[in-house]
């Protein structure tokens, strides 16, 4: 378990490209590209949403990362929650890993189990760099993809974009982060923060999709 403080600020597209501009500058190198795509797990009533907790299965490359996170806390963009990761052998859940975790008491974990399947996903291309800021280490990601539901039912695809950066600490002061994105907002002024995580935004294209 650790526990993963990041800042999420909102890029739009035509600002992309100076963005990652400034950001190989500020790290001496180009930033390192991959492809990620995520399935998140819940129950038909969504009972892990309604606990505040997310579930999902990540594929970067050839490696399969089962992930675990609560919702911890989010202000001015800044996120701070706990989160557990497993690598497993194939894109299937391995529910015996959930074990280890902080389960909401109020959720019998035994039943639920049963009910899990995949929501929706979010698909994306990162660009990361590693950057030195102010004695900390940053790493700093543009995420540029989609958020998707299909509905089973009526087989109709509802998306919206991704396309957000994200610095996170990975050693060093917390106050490194907002000085970090400041300095990212003098730059390009049209940085907004934004407390919205990929997997509630996934979940908000869901209840409008069912619910209208």
């Amino acid at each position: 378990m650790a526990t993963e403080t990041e800042l999420k600020m909102l890029v739009p597209e035509e600002d992309i490209e100076r963005l990652k501009s400034e950001l190989s500058d500020m790290a001496g190198t180009a930033g390192e590209h991959k492809m990620l795509q995520n399935q998140y797990y819940d129950t038909p009533s969504l009972t892990l949403s309604g606990a505040k907790v997310a579930l999902r299965i990540r594929r970067d490359g050839e490696a399969f990362i089962q992930t675990f996170k609560t919702q911890g806390r989010s202000i001015n963009g800044l996120h701070q929650r706990q989160e557990w990761e497993w690598v497993l052998a194939t894109p299937q859940l391995d529910l015996q890993k959930l074990t280890e975790v902080e389960w909401p008491e109020a959720l019998d974990k035994a039943q639920l189990q049963d009910q899990l399947l995949a929501i929706f996903s979010t698909d994306f291309t990162r660009t990361l760099w590693d950057i030195q800021w102010q004695g900390s280490e940053l790493e700093v990601v543009i995420d540029q993809g989609r958020v998707v539901f299909e509905d089973p039912d009526t087989e109709q695809r509802y998306q919206e974009p991704i396309c957000e950066v994200e610095i996170e600490l990975k050693r060093g002061a917390e106050a490194a982060i907002n000085s970090f994105a400041q300095q990212l907002q003098q730059q390009i002024p049209s940085l907004v923060p934004s407390d919205i995580s990929k997997a509630q935004r996934g979940y908000r294209l869901f209840d409008c999709a069912r619910n209208g």
